[in-house]
């Protein structure tokens, strides 16, 4: 029986060559495909465990204070804690303190925008009667917004001997014997209270200065301030206050008359100096001295962004050379006397587009010549309107610097610190900008403005009463990483908390994620937001489709075996009819062909089983892929097996002969032998149908998921990771359909050299017979394939929502698996035909 089977298989080289190889390739890949997708399983709960825990996993804060962003998006914007009404007190906060497992409770105040300190910028003495326009702006990185504009006059009424004035306050800043000084415009800044202790642990920072007591030099110099309390500030070293001004510098002649007048209007004396008029006199004068005629102009910019320190003062002097000097030898001046007047600011009011998955927010006031897109409450008072009596007065007692964060893939947004700015990314006129915006000097900036300065605690009560946190922000002690049991660890801490009635959300696994918002007077902005709950959303997604794509793949391999099997037994029914012929019962034709099977098995086994030891993979589940290895083998054994006994029992007639009819349209003649042979195409079309099936519906599930998830830093992360894994799988089921298709492409061909003898003998060429057989193959595949697309659409459109976009893959992706198909068919065809029309066919039976 052994030399039996040895020689039918020498006989049938081709034949077991394809069988060994196909089974082969199916033992080999399907391990391999089932092994990426456990992996990407893996890595994706690896990453989620590696990085979406950030620096704290629990915000706690009043109830109700989740905007309408958060409760219908799950987003929070940056800095998203830089606003609040208050609502917890300081007892409060450490009632939550002392709930076991929490390991870190830091409070947050937000108080609002204020000045600091009054301060003032010198620049050189004249050497000829001078006007002098300070024309002050900010900017949000896109438009310029002017400020305001000072006005000031020196006037050479002797020689080297000048006579100072300017409008407003900066009178006072003229003063004979010192170079002139202007005040700059007000600049507010972000002030929060803060605990030191609990702040240290969340962000690595040291803010123990706030802790130091005041100097016998600092409260002499606070005497002004009487009994009023004095808040001690620790300002952001790092700050950039968007703050310019070009001085239009321009000589002008004066004469004596025009001096006589000038000292009428001011109402002063021949020897008195110029600051001594009154506001309005000098205001006048001023505006009268703008059309004296100038004998030179010049004009200076200074961009004051690196010199402005939040809450403080350095004296500051500018050149004619554009420069600005730091110089406490040039003099200044500075006021404490107004930073016990601040703003507080509202949230942003987004508008929710859903259509276009994009924000839209619009214009709420202009504050000094700034749009704000927050409502803008002034609060507390100034030295001058106090009568007196201060509320409070603010004092620098150091500074703090806080590292920008580098691209972080999840985040538990600490809410004020976050100094990554949004992008213009196109301006209202449509046009590509791509341009950094920061915030304006201004309070109401569209852009979300850090913590520029932080008070104690306690302090906070002077300023926001009672009740002055916002929000708590809690770490879970006793985890690392962020697994399922850490997870329902932070979700039970997060119940004792919200027992106590506050608004409790789980920030563990949250991820920042770049939105898009259109913006009244800017246009379309790009700003990092914070996804919160991002990683059990990935995971869950990439769990479902890893799941969906490993039953797909399951049954594109399950078909093809069966399909395989099929065409073993359409190859050797010739073999079986002799057989019989010859006297074999059908009990001895099995066993012949199961022990043929069965060391073709082992061939492709062995063949199969060096594949995977050569392309193993370090970081893949070695024991996962050799178990399914092993278990494939013994599936595949035993359908071969039984296939073979079933069809064994069934009664075998001869092979189905198929006239050719000389005269026949070409049209006709196709579809006439397509219906003949279909007995024998069904299971291959069926094949086909799988395999168009599944790359489509692979990558279309693989894309979806990965828009869905790669919105997210963590997500974009994750996707990156797994993207190979996920490219397995569809050139897995490019590779089946390639074999099935060149399987039954074989196995058709030799079934039908009796009918390629006909056609060469009724007058046919090589070219015509060549074609009938593609355009045969052509039509039958075709519609395989469509069939499969379509089920693929209406199966995806029932998990995933459907889009044009996705109308448009799924059209490309058919065509692309169908173009390789009849490459493939053609390629076969044209060698076989060929070499057998080359040979002196003649006509004979089918094997």
């Amino acid at each position: 029986m052994f030399s039996i089977i040895a020689q039918s298989i020498r006989n049938q080289k081709k034949l077991s060559f394809l069988y060994v190889l196909a089974i082969a390739i199916i033992l080999f890949t399907i391990p391999l495909t089932m092994n990426t997708l456990q992996t990407a399983t893996i890595k994706v709960q690896s990453a989620i465990e590696d990085h979406a825990r950030g620096t704290y996993d629990i915000l706690v804060r009043p109830k109700g204070a989740a905007n309408q962003v958060e409760q219908k998006l799950g987003l929070v914007e940056e800095n998203y804690l830089a606003v609040g009404n208050g609502g917890i007190s300081i007892a409060e906060w450490n009632e939550i303190k002392r709930i076991a497992d929490v390991d870190v409770a830091a409070p947050i105040a937000s108080l609002g925008y204020f000045t600091g300190k009054s301060k003032t910028f010198s620049i050189w003495n004249p050497t000829e009667s001078v006007r002098v326009n300070n024309h002050f702006y900010t900017t949000n990185g896109v438009n310029r917004y002017n400020i305001k504009t000072v006005s000031a006059a020196m006037i050479e009424r002797e020689p080297g001997l000048f006579d100072k004035m300017a409008e407003g306050r900066n009178k006072n800043y003229m003063q004979p014997g010192v170079n002139p000084a202007f005040l700059f415009p007000n600049t507010y800044h972000l002030l929060v209270g803060i605990d030191p202790e609990s702040e240290e642990k969340l962000t690595n920072i040291s803010f123990d200065q706030l802790n130091v007591e005041l100097s016998t030099r600092q409260l002499e110099k606070l005497s002004f301030a009487g009994d009023a309390p004095i808040i001690k500030v620790l300002k952001f070293k790092d700050a950039q206050v968007p703050l310019f001004v070009n001085i239009d510098y321009d000589t002008i002649e004066v004469t004596s008359e025009q001096l006589s007048e000038i000292r009428e209007e001011l109402d002063i004396e021949l020897d008195e100096p110029f600051f001594l008029g009154s506001t309005e006199a000098t205001r006048q004068v001023l505006a009268n001295i703008q059309s004296y005629p100038a004998s030179e102009e010049k004009t200076y910019h200074y961009n004051f962004s690196n010199y402005i320190e939040p809450f403080s003062y350095d004296f500051i002097y500018v050149n004619k050379e554009e420069q600005i000097i730091v110089d406490k030898e040039q003099g200044g001046w500075s006021n404490q006397g107004e930073t016990s007047m601040f703003y507080q600011t509202s949230e942003i009011p987004y508008e929710i587009d859903p259509s276009r998955n994009r924000l839209a927010v619009t214009i709420q006031g202009v504050h000094e010549g700034v749009p704000t897109y927050r409502e803008v409450t002034e609060r507390g008072v100034t030295f001058t309107e106090s009568t007196g009596e201060l509320p409070f007065v603010l004092e620098t007692v150091g500074d703090y610097t806080m590292v920008d964060r580098q691209k972080e893939i999840a985040s538990s947004p600490l809410g004020i610190y976050q100094l990554r700015n949004p992008t213009l990314v196109e301006n209202e006129q449509g046009k590509i900008t791509d341009i950094e915006m920061t915030p304006t000097i201004t309070p109401g900036s569209f852009v979300p403005s850090p913590a520029q300065g932080v008070v104690l605690l306690e302090d906070t009560e002077i300023i926001k009463g009672e009740k002055p946190i916002d929000a708590i922000r809690v770490r879970v002690a006793g985890i690392d990483g962020y697994t399922i049991k850490t997870a329902d660890k932070v979700k039970q801490v997060a119940g004792e908390i919200a027992k106590l009635g506050y608004q409790v959300d789980i920030v563990a696994g949250a991820s920042p994620q770049y939105l898009e918002v259109e913006v009244e007077g800017l246009g379309i902005v790009k700003e990092s937001w914070t996804t919160l709950g991002a990683s059990a959303s990935i995971q869950n997604r990439w769990n479902g489709t890893t799941i969906l794509l490993s039953i797909v793949f399951s049954l594109v391999s399950l078909t093809y075996l069966f399909n395989r099997m099929y065409l073993w037994k359409v190859n050797k029914r010739g073999q079986i009819i002799l057989l019989q012929q010859l006297g074999w019962d059908k009990k001895h034709i099995s066993l012949l062909f199961q022990i043929e099977v069965t060391l073709l098995l082992l061939l492709a086994g062995i063949v199969s089983l060096l594949g995977l030891w050569a392309t193993h993979d370090p970081l893949a589940n070695t024991s996962l892929t050799y178990s399914i290895y092993a278990f494939l083998l013994c599936i595949v054994f035993f359908i071969s097996i039984w296939h073979i006994r079933v069809s064994n029992r069934k009664k075998t007639g001869r092979i189905r002969k198929h006239k050719t009819i000389d005269g026949s349209s070409f049209s006709r003649l196709i579809q006439s032998n397509v219906h003949f042979y279909l007995p024998y195409l069904r299971p291959c079309v069926l094949q086909l149908l799988f395999v168009s099936f599944l790359t489509t519906f692979a990558y279309l599930s693989i894309k979806e998921t990965t828009n869905q998830t790669g919105v997210t830093l963590l997500g974009e992360f994750i996707n990156n990771q797994i993207f190979i894994m996920q490219l397995i799988v569809m050139l897995a089921g490019y590779t089946i359909a390639i074999i099935t298709i060149t399987d039954t492409t074989e196995t058709l061909l030799s079934l039908r050299r009796r009918e390629v003898g006909i056609l060469r003998a009724v007058g046919w060429d090589a070219k015509q017979i060549i074609d009938i057989f593609f355009y045969e193959m052509a039509l039958w595949t075709g519609f395989a394939t469509l069939v499969g697309i379509i089920l693929c659409v209406v199966s995806y459109s029932l998990i995933y929502p459907i889009t044009y976009g996705s109308l448009v893959i799924a059209l490309i992706s058919w065509l692309s698996l169908y173009f390789i198909i009849l490459v493939t068919c053609y390629s076969i065809i044209r060698r076989i035909l060929n070499t057998e029309l080359s040979s002196s066919f003649v006509l004979r039976r089918g094997d």
